[in-house]
C-alpha cells in the first residue's frame, strides 16, 4: 500500500489516511494511524513523504516514523500500454521504546531510542500485471547494551508481491494477488514468515474481496467512490488462532484517499 516505488504511477499527486484497530480478548491490542502523500515532481520521478503512529490501546507502547521517499520511473518501451519499472528509496527516522531485560527474561524497564531507518523498493505495473519487492528497516543499529545486559532490537522486513487483472466484463475485472512476507532477525536467528492471498473483483466505481493468510486469519474487504476521485475503503479480518489470552481477535481498517487524474 506505501510501496515508494510506485507513488504517483496513476495520478500527478495523491494523499491516503489510514486507521487500523484491533478487537478481541487481548490485554494489549494495537492501532496505527498513517498518513501519507506523494507527487510527481518531474516526468520519471515523485516524491513522497509518510507519518506513521502506532501504540497500544493502553498507551503503554507508542512508535512514531516520519519518512521522506523518492521515486525513478520509466518506460520499458515507447508503446502507450508499456510496462512501467519504478525504483524507489526510503529513509527517516523512527522514535521506538525498547523493553530490555536480563538473560533470564527479568524485565528491567524501557528506553526510547531514535534511529535511521532506510528501504529500497522496486515496482513493476503495467495494464494487466504488476509485482512488487522490498526491503524495509535495513540501516539501524540491531543491539542495544543497557546496565550491562544486552537488548535485541529491530528486525529487516522483507515482502514480495504480484497479482494479474481478468478483465471479465466492460465494467468489471477479477484480480488475484499474492503478498509474501518474511521478518528477520539475523542475530537471533528466527524470522517470521506469511503468505497472504486475496482475490478481487473490481468495479469502476466500486470493488470487494476475500483474503486468507498462512498466519492463520481471513478477512474480507471493499472500496468505493464517494466522490469524483475520492475514494473510501474498509476490510476487517478474523483471527481463527486459539491460543489462551489471544483467541476471538478480529482487525479493523478504514482508508480515505484522493487521488488527482494524470
Amino acid at each position: 500500500r506505501y510501496n515508494p516505488a510506485a507513488a504517483a504511477t496513476n495520478s500527478e499527486w495523491a494523499a491516503t489516511m489510514d486507521y487500523n484497530f484491533s478487537m478481541g480478548k487481548m490485554v494489549e491490542l494495537p492501532q496505527t494511524f498513517t498518513l501519507n502523500g506523494e507527487m510527481k515532481i518531474s516526468p520519471h520521478s515523485a516524491l513522497g513523504l509518510r507519518t506513521n503512529t502506532y501504540s497500544r490501546m493502553e498507551g503503554d507502547f507508542k512508535r512514531n516514523d516520519l519518512n521522506l521517499s523518492y521515486a525513478y520511473q520509466w518506460k520499458l518501451s515507447k508503446k502507450e500500454k508499456a510496462a512501467t519499472l519504478a525504483f524507489g528509496i526510503e529513509s527517516g527516522i523512527s522514535i521506538r521504546p525498547a523493553v530490555y531485560s536480563t538473560h533470564f527474561g527479568s524485565i528491567l524497564g524501557t528506553k526510547k531510542f531514535l534511529n535511521l531507518n532506510t528501504g529500497i523498493l522496486f515496482y513493476l505495473p503495467n495494464q494487466k500485471f504488476y509485482m512488487g519487492i522490498s526491503a524495509k528497516d535495513m540501516l539501524q543499529p540491531y543491539r542495544f547494551v543497557l546496565n550491562q545486559y544486552p537488548y535485541f532490537f529491530y528486525y529487516i522486513h522483507y515482502q514480495a508481491i504480484m497479482g494479474y487483472r481478468f478483465k471479465i466484463g466492460e465494467k468489471l475485472s477479477l484480480q488475484p494477488n499474492l503478498l509474501v512476507t518474511k521478518i528477520f532477525n539475523n542475530l537471533l536467528d528466527n524470522s517470521y514468515d506469511a503468505i497472504d492471498a486475496n482475490l478481487q473483483l473490481q468495479h469502476q466505481k466500486w470493488d470487494a474481496g476475500l483474503s486468507y493468510s498462512t498466519q492463520q486469519f481471513i478477512g474480507i474487504n471493499a472500496g468505493v467512490c464517494i466522490a469524483k476521485r475520492l475514494y473510501l475503503r474498509t476490510s476487517y479480518n478474523y483471527i481463527t488462532l486459539k491460543l489462551n489470552q489471544y483467541k476471538q481477535i478480529s482487525n479493523i481498517n478504514f482508508m480515505l484517499a484522493y487521488r488527482s487524474l494524470k
